[in-house]
């Protein structure tokens, strides 16, 4: 039976809120940074053993030229551009076919008689690549993966999963170093979080979870000790939001009309912290998974309600797409000195997306009630309308 798996990815810890714009531009505002696994369907040549060959012919190419099975299925022909050798695709080529669901896939291999022979690079359509080793038709060895929402593997691979001691950046910038299980953190690891902070110790589905280290953002004080599910024990889990906020704003086209600017905010994105219930300020919080406990977060004085404006008309203006998360790294005073982007990065966003920032008055973080550096995370998914 030819096999199929999936290439895993790990996910980071923590969250924070986010936004939907729409009109000018969409920025969704997810409510995590720990994005689920970011899986896709593996695509890879199932290479039949050599001593399975005679008794189980090749259903690919054509009669002279045979090449093992690909999965996903393909709809149609599979075009290899490469050498033929006594009835076989051989040699360094290029494999390309489309999925039934309509993926343009693309292998770049060695091929011995027709299956993959040592290293190759598999494109899939939607933008997931893999490079390294095969075995068996599969991934494994060594090899680097990019998924699809940015992010990246690099180290040991088990037939098609992320298996082994590897180095991982998820989407939001975190990065874990350290050993790895069918895609997510397990065993022994050490991860800095794009937020501060940064963790050493065991790892158990993805979460901390045993004997650890943490070193606090924004004081750099530590805490070791025992960690269930992801967080110190004992402690509560972060809450939950119950709902979500909207930003509206008029537009002049002949009258004033109401136009939905964004959406998806966790909090009311025109209030400034003080204003916040205290389940909210924990929601906040929740965002920081290296925040010690009754330490603040910076936040813009009056909410991130006029930063969201200022990019939505940005980035229609720019007719900008994609997500990105825009770190504004603020300082003791509560200004900003500089920024940090991830995802979408152009120079003219970069340029704009610092101005806006900049703009803006902050609360500064408070680290054992004295104020403190630490970022502010606004994060985007940019669409235009």
């Amino acid at each position: 039976m030819k096999k199929t798996s999936h290439f895993g990815a790990g996910a980071s810890s923590g969250s924070f809120v986010g936004l939907k714009t729409i009109s000018s531009a969409c920025m969704h505002a997810a409510g995590h940074l720990a994005l689920p696994a970011a899986g896709f369907t593996a695509v890879w040549l199932c290479a039949t053993p050599v001593a399975a060959q005679q008794a189980q012919p090749d259903g690919l190419g054509r009669p002279d030229c045979k090449i093992s099975s690909v999965v996903p299925p393909p709809s149609g022909a599979v075009d290899w551009k490469g050498a033929c050798t006594n009835g076989y695709a051989e040699g360094p080529g290029e494999l390309g076919w489309r999925s039934k669901d309509g993926k343009a896939i693309r292998l770049e291999a060695t091929l011995r008689r027709g299956a993959i022979d040592g290293e190759a690079a598999l494109a899939l359509g939607g933008g997931a690549f893999y490079t390294g080793t095969f075995k068996d038709g599969f991934p494994d060895g060594k090899g680097t993966f990019l998924d699809p929402d940015g992010r990246m593997y690099e180290g040991e691979v088990r037939h098609g999963e992320r298996t082994g001691t590897g180095i991982g950046v998820s989407p939001v910038g975190d990065r874990y170093e350290g050993q790895w299980l069918n895609g997510e953190y397990e065993g022994q690891g050490h991860i800095k979080y794009a937020l501060g902070g940064e963790y050493v110790g065991q790892w158990h589905g993805g979460k901390r979870h045993g004997h650890g280290v943490l070193t606090y953002t924004g004081s750099g004080r530590h805490f070791e000790g025992e960690f269930v599910d992801g967080r110190i024990a004992g402690t509560a889990p972060p809450p939950k939001a119950e709902r979500t906020y909207e930003v509206v704003t008029e537009t002049a086209n002949g009258a004033y009309l109401p136009r939905e600017v964004a959406r998806g905010s966790v909090v009311p994105p025109d209030v400034g912290y003080a204003a916040l219930t205290p389940e909210q300020k924990r929601l906040v919080q929740s965002y920081y998974p290296a925040l010690e406990e009754g330490d603040e977060p910076p936040y813009p004085l009056d909410g991130p309600m006029e930063f969201y404006k200022i990019m939505s008309r940005i980035s229609g203006a720019l007719r900008l797409r994609g997500d990105v998360i825009i770190y504004a790294n603020v300082g003791p005073d509560g200004k900003v000195s500089t920024i940090g982007l991830g995802g979408l990065d152009t120079p003219d966003l970069r340029r704009y997306a610092a101005a806006g920032a900049a703009s803006l008055r902050y609360k500064p973080a408070l680290c054992r009630g004295q104020p403190c550096a630490m970022r502010f995370p606004f994060r985007l998914h940019l669409d235009e309308h």
